[in-house]
């Protein structure tokens, strides 16, 4: 008799240069990018509100010839801000990406220290790979929600429910 236990966690399967791991859900160590990721992007979204608000004091008519020596200014320094800000977000997607690459890609396992991590050498990617690395191991984190499942009249006086991609119930789209 073969008993089989479900996998506990979420993962998704990740290959980079010919090696497969299982790529999981960031650690409790890793909160400190996480929390630092969810502030950057709340700062982030308050200095865009403050260039949307310095471009509509300006003028949205307004060329970018006649703006005065002032104005180019306060929008070069807000957006020179929103630029740094996503810099340092960059730096922290690097770092947790490559934590989770080692990981998967080597077997660790969870008990692994940080140290332990850091003195492995880095897997050379691009920042957009490791950015989608970091935000697929935030998503895994994320717990899966059930959705209410929707019906539909199939014009026999039964319902059938709908689904839409990949198989889950889809949005309501009916027209009321």
């Amino acid at each position: 008799m073969v008993l089989e236990i479900p996998k506990l966690y979420k993962t998704e399967t990740i290959e980079f240069d010919g090696q497969k791991g299982e790529l999981t859900e960031y650690k409790i160590v890793d909160n400190d990018l996480i929390i630092a990721i969810n502030e950057y992007a709340h700062e982030v979204q308050k200095v865009t509100k403050r260039a949307e608000l310095v471009e509509t004091e300006i003028g949205p008519d307004k060329l970018v010839k006649e703006y005065t020596i002032e104005e180019n200014d306060q929008v070069q320094d807000v957006w020179k801000k929103i630029e740094k800000l996503q810099g340092e977000v960059e730096k922290i997607h690097w770092k947790l990406a490559q934590r989770g690459m080692k990981r998967a890609l080597l077997g660790l396992k969870n008990d692994v220290s940080i140290e332990e991590l850091n003195q492995i050498p880095d897997y050379r990617i691009p920042i957009s790979y490791a950015k989608t690395v970091a935000n697929m191991m935030i998503q895994l984190a994320q717990p899966e929600v059930p959705r209410p499942e929707e019906k539909e009249e199939t014009g026999n006086g039964k319902k059938k429910e709908v689904k839409g991609k990949r198989g889950r119930p889809a949005k309501n789209k009916s027209k009321k």
